[in-house]
Formats: C-alpha cells, sequence, structure tokens
C-alpha cells in the first residue's frame, strides 16, 4: 500500500499534519547551524527547510514522473524508436 501523504484518508492527513508544530523549531536549528558558516542564506530559506523537513516527516513526498507532470514537462521523444 502506498504510505503517501497524499494518498491517505482526511483523518490520516490531519493526524500527520502535527509534524508542522516542530517547523519552526527545525527551521532556527537549520537557521543557527548556516549563522556559523560564511556566508549563511537567511531566515526565509531556513523557513522553507524547516518545512520541508516536517513535510519529510509526513511523508508527503511525489515521484520525479508527477513532477514532470505537475509542471507540465514532457517525455523527449528519441528520434531512432520513431
Amino acid at each position: 500500500m502506498d504510505d503517501r501523504f497524499q494518498h491517505q484518508p482526511w483523518y490520516v492527513k490531519l493526524w500527520r499534519l502535527r509534524h508542522y508544530v516542530r517547523a519552526p523549531y527545525y527551521a532556527w536549528r537549520f537557521w543557527r547551524a548556516d549563522q556559523q558558516t560564511d556566508d549563511p542564506w537567511g531566515w526565509r530559506y531556513a523557513w522553507n527547510v524547516g518545512i520541508g523537513e516536517a513535510q519529510g516527516h509526513m511523508n508527503w513526498i511525489y515521484t520525479w514522473d508527477e513532477v514532470k507532470a505537475d509542471l507540465g514537462w514532457k517525455e523527449p521523444v528519441d528520434e531512432q524508436q520513431q
């Protein structure tokens, strides 16, 4: 069975959304570590990483084929097969 977030019933999604509560902590942790570098990215980048980490814990992921379909990309046609 596919255990990804987007394929779950509403009550499972609601339970998994609890991971967003920790997103500010994830962002702060990343931001703090980033401040130790010579070229820090900033809070907005750290916030996006924090949200992404929370979504990873929720198993909210997409396959590459789904991403390409969402962006409207088409597979290149191999001319040798025609």
